[in-house]
């Protein structure tokens, strides 16, 4: 998630997807196989306040936004660890992993628009 300014933070799906895959190389740099061998993982966005959905390149030009989540009962956009899997097919799937946890926050945030 990008944050620009004073405008607040952009809900870009493939900067977020970039990302996840970004720190799940980082956990894998750092040896998360040798210390675990089943991982569950959990994403949080928050806070949704503020956030602009679209592409963060666009956020950039804008002086002024639309905020769609002010009166979100809950300030945070959460996707709970449901599954374990196994530490080296995460590692081997970081793309793919990083995609449906994207996809899945896309949907949470959808579901709140309405």
């Amino acid at each position: 998630m990008a944050r620009y300014g004073n405008l607040g933070s952009a809900f870009d799906e493939d900067d977020i997807k970039n990302r996840l895959i970004a720190m799940l190389s980082i956990h894998a740099g750092v040896g998360l196989m040798a210390i675990a061998t089943q991982v569950a993982l959990a994403v949080s966005v928050e806070p949704i306040s503020m956030l602009m959905v679209g592409p963060a390149s666009d956020v950039q030009r804008r002086n002024s936004g639309q905020f769609l989540f002010t009166k979100a009962e809950n300030s945070s956009l959460r996707i709970d660890a449901e599954n374990a899997v196994d530490a080296a097919t995460l590692i081997a799937n970081a793309d793919q992993v990083a995609d449906e946890l994207t996809a899945k926050l896309a949907l949470r945030l959808q579901s709140l628009r309405r």
